[in-house]
């Protein structure tokens, strides 16, 4: 049998290459492993550590999946938190970053308030820029009153307005007035004081389909011109990415479809906005309100990844659809790079 003779000094290098061209190269003497590894949908660490289940991570945020009709998973946390009990920040509708001073309609990004009003609360006069539907009445000539109608029709957030898109990427999006009516109805709901020994109040779901957990802190709002938080500890209010479609408001469309908990309700009954069967729960444009996030993830198609550990302690992770191949070379010299 031939053997393969080396030179002293040689060195024998595994490298990965992978789809876009990139080759890593390890020598092989300080790969401690190299092992093949499928995503756990359940993160047994994590969840002990938020409290909740986790399921997955996205672009560095944790989601939950609720076995959902539609297959959204939902964040873990609001967008300006680190862990499900913590408020995060606050935002107006169609804004994508939070405030420092007032939620109010002179500070909206998308309305646009006459001097001679500044200071005033007569909304009716306030003019939006985007996002809205009105109907102006006049009397025709035979004395009938007709309507002209304005606006641009949008209802629901352009991609650069949606503040989950915007400060977290990677599929996030806000989420849809449908897909907060399916979260609701799709856990039984709990009043829960301290939740996991945080201080924080608020409801923890419970997934009908597979007994997955998740917390929407009672994190209040901001909705005045002195910057005052209301029911914070007590309340919770989620915004949506759309808005109620109402051509009868005097000031036109100008509230969006929110997700609202309530300390009065200890189990369940926590409202979806839908003027139906989940009751009218709708808010304000130019409140701030907190942002749980969702993403579209397909848990049917188990991601697998090639795991290499080496001695310093480094795990690199590969996902398999970008390896391209992993061969190996014999260098005489040092490598020019390498992990």
């Amino acid at each position: 049998m031939a053997s393969l003779a080396l030179p002293m000094d040689a060195a024998v290098y595994m490298r990965v290459h992978t789809n876009d061209g990139k080759i890593d190269k390890y020598n092989v003497e300080n790969v401690v492993e190299v092992e093949y590894d499928e995503d756990i949908f359940t993160d047994i660490t994590e969840s002990a550590a938020q409290g909740v289940t986790v399921s997955g991570k996205k672009g560095g945020f944790t989601y939950v999946d609720l076995g959902l009709p539609s297959k959204i998973m939902w964040a873990t946390y609001n967008i300006g938190a680190t862990k499900p009990s913590e408020y995060g920040d606050y935002f107006a509708w169609g804004e994508t970053k939070p405030k420092i001073g007032e939620y109010s309609y002179r500070t909206y990004k998308w309305c646009d308030v006459p001097s001679d009003l500044e200071g005033t609360d007569e909304y009716t006069k306030f003019p939006f820029k985007k996002y809205y539907f009105r109907r102006i009445p006049y009397e025709s000539f035979d004395g009938s009153i007709l309507y002209d109608e304005v606006g641009d029709y949008k209802y629901k957030l352009d991609p650069e307005d949606d503040a989950a898109i915007v400060n977290w990427g990677n599929g996030w999006h806000m989420p849809t007035k449908e897909d907060l009516i399916e979260l609701v109805d799709g856990c039984t709901w709990k009043w829960t004081i301290n939740f996991d020994g945080s201080g924080f109040n608020g409801h923890i779901g419970t997934s009908i389909k597979n007994g997955n957990t998740i917390f929407l802190p009672a994190a209040g709002a901001i909705y005045t011109f002195d910057y005052d938080m209301y029911a914070v500890g007590s309340r919770g209010f989620y915004s949506s990415s759309t808005q109620l479609l109402s051509e009868y408001e005097p000031e036109g469309v100008n509230q969006m479809n929110m997700l609202y908990t309530n300390s009065f309700y200890e189990d369940g009954n926590i409202s979806a906005v839908y003027a139906g069967a989940h009751g009218q729960s709708t808010g304000s444009r130019t409140w701030g309100l907190s942002i749980r996030p969702c993403i579209e993830v397909d848990i049917t198609k188990s991601a697998a990844y090639i795991l290499v550990k080496t001695t310093d302690n480094k795990v690199t992770k590969y996902a398999t659809d970008n390896v391209k191949k992993v061969d190996y070379e014999v260098e005489d010299d040092e490598p020019i790079s390498g992990q």
